[in-house]
Formats: structure tokens, C-alpha cells, sequence
């Protein structure tokens, strides 16, 4: 909270702290109330109406004064700010050469909270590591069930854990570590490095040519080209943690094609916050509940 109320003015800040423990993400529309979303739901706050003043503020404020210096981060339509919380944009978009160059007007922002489930994931871990050897991983599950926070936690763990294993996350969004300068601002694992502010292709592709990883992690697979380079990676002998998408293993299974998706030899399928299912090649099934103090964010 404490990195995130210098962005927010003051009367947002006070009913937020409020409901602080539980909060997922803060949605302000201009001449709509504020909207605090939570694990249980969602919290219309109609005494306090989001005004151009406020957005402006926080705009501001989240860009130290300067739209020219965040000109690229606004095209991307988020900011990151110093915890990793990052800050959603729309408005109007500008275009130049029949290109989108940024956004204009802002008048919606989304506040994403990061946070960080200390032992979320603590049950899969020997699965990921079976027999002393890493499987690539998929995880899979509608948007906002908890698959990044997920791979997240998995990528810290196998870093911290398991003795020689050089992991690099490709954070295209800065989504996995909420980067903030340059710095995680969540912790990943004392052999993980960082790249932020590419796209999957690229990343994958320098990070296994100049940084010579066992493992690299990746987040929302989508693209052809995303699935081309993975498959590349594979076969140059790193290992692959990634999200899809999805909500049953046959529709991921024909978007990714039958042959790479059986090379993910684990499977981790998220169907509600905190309920998982894995299906991996030694075991035909198996399935668990996460403790309800550890339900998925995003």
C-alpha cells in the first residue's frame, strides 16, 4: 500500500486502504464511481465519482510530470509504477501512418495489484521436478484465475530450490515481475534473470543465445510465432514454463497443435481461483486443493 498511495489522491486512498488485504484491481471511469474488484467481489464506492482532476493526477503523477519520457509504456496502454502495480490506460488512441502511436484523452485506468502468495504452488513443485529433471510446463485457465501468480510462484521456487537451475523470464507486459526500473519488484528466485520490453519471439530467442538458461518462462502464449519459438527452444534443449489461455485441454491442445503440446509433459489446469487439476506422463491424474489464503490473483 505504501508504494501505491503516492500515486492516488487522497480520498481514493482512504477507502482503499480499507479494503487493502483483499483487493485485486481499482477501476476508475470518469463520471462513473470508483470500483474496488476483490477476491469476493466487486465494491461500488458511488460517494466518490472519478473526475478529470483525479485522473489527471494520478497520470501525472505516475509519469513524474513527463508523457513525453512514458511515450512508449502509453502506447503499450499500462504503466508499471515502483511495488510492480501496473496502471491500465484507455482513452483515444492516436494514429500516424496508419499506425497507433499512443493515447490521448486518458479517461479510464485500471490498477492491477501485485502481490505475491508466499506458498502458492509449494504442492506442484515435486511434479514440475520429478526424477530430478524439470518438465516443460504448461498452465492453463481463463484470464484472471490465478495462471500468472501461478507460474510466478513456480519459477521462484525452482530458482531457489533446485541448485544450478538458470532461469530467465521473458515478461513481455511486465506482468510476472512487475518491474519497476528495471528491478523485479517481486521476488524471483536467486538464479532468474529478467527481460522485460520485448516481445516472446525476441525474447526467447536472445535469452537462450547470449543467457544460456535451463529454463525459460513465458506468459500467455498466443501467436503462431510464439508457439514457433518455443518450439525452437525446446529443441535447443531449454526447458519451457508458459500460460495459455484455455479452459479445457482439447481446445489448447488444437490451438497449439498436437505435437507441441505433448512435449509439455506437465499440465497444470486452473478451473477456479485456487482449484487446480495436473495431468502429467507418470501419473494419468491427479488433482488438489489450494489452501483458501492462497486463491489466485492475477
Amino acid at each position: 500500500m505504501e508504494n501505491l498511495k503516492k500515486y492516488i489522491p487522497r480520498e481514493i486512498e482512504e477507502v482503499v486502504q480499507v479494503y487493502w488485504k483483499e483487493l485485486v484491481e481499482i477501476r476508475l471511469r470518469i463520471h462513473q464511481p470508483l470500483i474496488l474488484e476483490g477476491v469476493a467481489g466487486e465494491k461500488i464506492v458511488p460517494e466518490i465519482p472519478i473526475t478529470e482532476k483525479m485522473l489527471k493526477e494520478i497520470l501525472n503523477k505516475i509519469t513524474n510530470y513527463s508523457l513525453y519520457a512514458y511515450e512508449r509504456e502509453m502506447k503499450d496502454g499500462y504503466i508499471t509504477v515502483e511495488g510492480g502495480h501496473r496502471i491500465g490506460l484507455a482513452g483515444e488512441g492516436t494514429v500516424k501512418d496508419g499506425s497507433l502511436c499512443g493515447i490521448r484523452h486518458i479517461r479510464f485506468m485500471n490498477i492491477r495489484i501485485c502481490r505475491r502468495f508466499e506458498n502458492y504452488g509449494d504442492e506442484l513443485l515435486e511434479k514440475v521436478s520429478m526424477n530430478n529433471q524439470i518438465r516443460n510446463t504448461l498452465i492453463i485457465s481463463a484470464p484472471g484465475m490465478g495462471k500468472t501468480t501461478l507460474l510466478r510462484s513456480l519459477v521462484q521456487k525452482c530458482s531457489d530450490g533446485i541448485p544450478g537451475t538458470s532461469i530467465v523470464v521473458i515478461d513481455e507486459r511486465n506482468e510476472i515481475s512487475g518491474a519497476y526500473h528495471g528491478i523485479p519488484q517481486i521476488p524471483l528466485g536467486i538464479r532468474t534473470d529478467v527481460m522485460t520490453g520485448m516481445d516472446k519471439v525476441d525474447g526467447i530467442i536472445r535469452s537462450v543465445r547470449s543467457m544460456g538458461p535451463k529454463v525459460i518462462a513465458v506468459d500467455e502464449l498466443g501467436e503462431e510465432g510464439d508457439m514457433e519459438a518455443i518450439q525452437w527452444a525446446m529443441n535447443s534443449g531449454t526447458v519451457v514454463f508458459a500460460t495459455i489461455h484455455g479452459t479445457d485441454l482439447k481446445w489448447v491442445q488444437r490451438k497449439m497443435g498436437e505435437s507441441l503440446f505433448r512435449r509439455f509433459s506437465l499440465k497444470i489446469l486452473i478451473g477456479e481461483r485456487g482449484r487446480y487439476q495436473c495431468f502429467c506422463e507418470e501419473l494419468e491424474h491427479c488433482s488438489s486443493r489450494l489452501a483458501e489464503e492462497f486463491t489466485a490473483s492475477h
